[in-house]
């Protein structure tokens, strides 16, 4: 997996052989949390997101709610643009990202 955006592309760290899940019937993708994680520093170093918070018992990361603009990231060659408002999961006055760690 890869992703793009002002400070140009950024590969995670390779941790082996990961798979991310990609589920059509949820607003959620789900992957290794290493990976997760360092897509996430990667995104607040780009300064698309100002702040995250890890919740660790559940494996979402808390966002800033109403962020502009989109990313881009790579799967087996594919290239995907997300928007922030489609990338957003609301629950309550709380933001999420839909990108989230799993096991």
């Amino acid at each position: 997996m890869e992703s793009s955006g002002p400070a140009g592309p950024f590969a995670p760290p390779n941790f082996g052989a990961g798979v991310a899940l990609v589920d059509s019937g949820s607003n959620l993708i789900t992957g290794p949390p290493q990976i997760v994680r360092a897509i996430y520093r990667h995104l607040k170093t780009m300064n698309l997101i100002p702040s995250f918070r890890l919740d660790l018992t559940r494996g979402t990361y808390q966002i800033p709610c109403g962020e502009k603009g989109r990313f881009e990231f790579t799967l087996n060659g594919e290239l995907y643009a997300i928007r922030w408002e489609d990338f957003e999961v609301r629950s309550g006055g709380t933001c999420y990202g839909a990108l989230i760690a799993g096991g």
